[in-house]
């Protein structure tokens, strides 16, 4: 049912948002975790239903109830970015990170960055972007560059031109070539060794 939903979920006239929403939630109804995410997706969209974020936060925490952890993050999202509760979004991504789920880290680095949220917090946001520059994926390089002004400011963690230069430097070599994170990092990085002199 999910696999002919994800099929017909196209605008027409190829596919049929409204059928393929029909077969997502006869999956949700008989258990599947898979449908109530692709549920979730359909309100968040407005795609073959009304958009309606309440309702998709709703699928995406049934999803996490029939046991795919991986939704914690899509519930964190839509408190985050949808729902505009940064409480509730926070609550989700430290559950999934302690589920194993390391997209969360970026999230939480996000959350606690973000100096008009009442949940600011500049060490755990360096906490958790150290979690993500040290590990092996996509956001890497954005995680590096954010760690690069958090040291070079003293914020959250001591002031530290010395390492702020060396997380440019991670940029630079692992970033691709067309990377806004590179274009920044490389334009940065003479300024900063200015300074230093």
């Amino acid at each position: 049912m999910v696999r002919l939903g994800n099929l017909l979920n196209r605008p027409a006239p190829d596919g049929d948002p409204t059928e393929a929403v029909a077969l997502f939630r006869r999956a949700a109804e008989l258990g599947y975790a898979s449908g109530m995410i692709f549920l979730g997706f359909a309100y968040r969209e407005g795609a073959g239903v009304a958009c309606d974020n309440e309702k998709a936060v709703d699928w995406f925490i049934k999803a996490v109830e029939a046991g795919d952890s991986h939704s914690m993050i899509h519930a964190g999202r839509m408190y985050s970015r949808h729902l505009h509760c940064p409480e509730a979004a926070m609550r989700w991504f430290l559950r999934a990170a302690e589920a194993g789920q390391t997209e969360s880290h970026l999230e939480l680095a996000f959350i606690y960055e973000d100096r008009k949220s009442p949940l600011y917090d500049a060490e755990q946001a360096v906490h958790w972007y150290r979690l993500v520059a040290e590990a092996n994926g996509g956001s890497r390089d954005r995680a590096r560059l954010a760690l690069a002004h958090f040291c070079r400011n003293g914020e959250g963690t001591a002031h530290d031109p010395a390492e702020a230069r060396a997380w440019l430097v991670k940029v630079i070599e692992s970033a691709p070539p067309k990377s806004a994170f590179l274009r920044e990092a490389k334009s940065l990085l003479p300024k900063w060794e200015a300074e230093m002199l």
